[in-house]
């Protein structure tokens, strides 16, 4: 079975949480695409992020899925808050980098091997 829904632009994605991607709004003196280190506030039930409350991340993108049932970790850029991670079953995604996001990156990763 082929999962898909559409996003931005009409572009075909694998629909697994159904939730639409949507590009930050432009305005003056904000930078888009956001890239650099931000907060993530991880949630404790999430087995990925055991360990992780509140920390750094390394982001680079232009769009975001809001705050939603499937929001596992959330982020607040230019006054939006938004899902930094998404989780739906033994489905994660995540919006910031964590191969780039030094030790907290470390921690999810390992987290994610541990639970594969």
């Amino acid at each position: 079975m082929k999962l898909k829904s559409k996003s931005v632009h009409d572009a075909d994605c694998l629909g697994v949480f159904g939730i639409p991607v949507v590009k930050f709004p432009p305005k003056e003196g904000v930078k888009i695409p956001q890239v650099g280190w931000n907060t993530v506030d991880f949630r404790k039930d999430c087995p990925l992020f055991q360990g992780l409350s509140r920390d750094w991340c390394y982001f680079v993108h232009s769009y975001y899925v809001p705050k939603c049932a499937y929001s596992v970790a959330l982020t607040e850029y230019d006054g939006i808050v938004f899902s930094s991670a998404l989780r739906k079953g033994n489905f994660y995604g995540c919006q910031f980098h964590p191969e780039k996001s030094s030790k907290v990156g470390e921690v999810i990763l390992k987290n994610f091997l541990e639970a594969t």
